[in-house]
């Protein structure tokens, strides 16, 4: 079987000689790409060989050589194996999305609501209209979907925070929110007046408009996520298994024996 570089197969991965002539590959490779850190790489290489501790090179200095040659690395292999890395980089930048939505939605603003003043199943009208205008119709990851939705909306609420006492979203921002504001009116949800009216003019007020319907939504969100948590929708989702604080006094089982009383002559 050939493999994606020059002339190796994958026998050749079995055989020694032949690996030696693939790390000269990737050596003339690296240098190819960056040929000072080849350069440092090279160095410390053969003071490491020479049983010099760390290359002579303090702890911080050796791993910023190794890591900068490990992504060198990974696409010399990628190119040797014929790899698309699409797919892993695609599921990377998905977890990561899903980690954010955690992090900044589910543990700062669900896991702290108020009891609900609304079940999830009264909410979930408009809840499913925003997913599927923000997230896409065709998105069948449900906690991608909802990750996707929450970090969009907070960040719009980030260009109209909450307490200002005047706003300066970007105008890409007023135009997203806008075209939001606008599928939103034509999916039929019974949003309210705050998030469904048109804005017509530019003015402060409009901006403090848009600011009002921005946090309606993210309240919304907030609000369903809440209730259909406290009624189990969300058993087993990564992004919403939060640690449990921390009892200190309770970190060992303590179980109280028999008193003795002490009599004393």
């Amino acid at each position: 079987m050939k493999l994606g570089i020059e002339d190796f197969t994958w026998n050749d991965l079995h055989d020694d000689g032949r690996l030696q002539d693939l790390a000269l590959v990737f050596d003339r490779f690296l240098k190819s790409h960056d040929e000072a850190l080849f350069s440092r790489f090279d160095s410390y290489r053969f003071a490491m060989q020479s049983g010099i501790s760390h290359g002579g090179l303090s702890t911080p200095e050796e791993s910023e050589i190794l890591i900068g040659v490990s992504r060198h690395l990974a696409v010399f292999l990628t190119q040797l194996f014929r790899t698309d890395a699409t797919p892993l980089k695609t599921r990377a930048q998905r977890d990561a999305l899903v980690a954010r939505f955690k992090k900044e939605f589910v543990s700062k603003r669900v896991a702290k609501a108020q009891a609900p003043r609304m079940n999830a199943a009264a909410l979930a009208p408009r809840v499913d209209a925003l997913i599927r205008t923000v997230a896409g119709a065709s998105e069948r990851d449900t906690e991608y979907a909802l990750a996707v939705t929450a970090t969009r909306l907070l960040d719009l609420e980030r260009e109209y925070p909450r307490g200002a006492r005047e706003y300066s979203p970007s105008a890409e921002t007023r135009a997203a929110l806008g075209q939001l504001r606008e599928s939103l009116r034509s999916s039929r949800a019974p949003f309210t007046e705050t998030i469904l009216r048109p804005e017509h003019v530019d003015s402060p007020e409009a901006v403090a408009r848009e600011a009002a319907a921005v946090h309606e939504l993210v309240d919304l969100r907030v609000e369903w996520a809440a209730a259909a948590w406290k009624g189990g929708r969300f058993e087993g989702w990564r992004s919403f298994r939060l640690p449990k604080p921390l009892v200190f006094d309770h970190f060992v089982t303590a179980e109280r024996g028999e008193q003795i009383k002490v009599v004393r002559d």
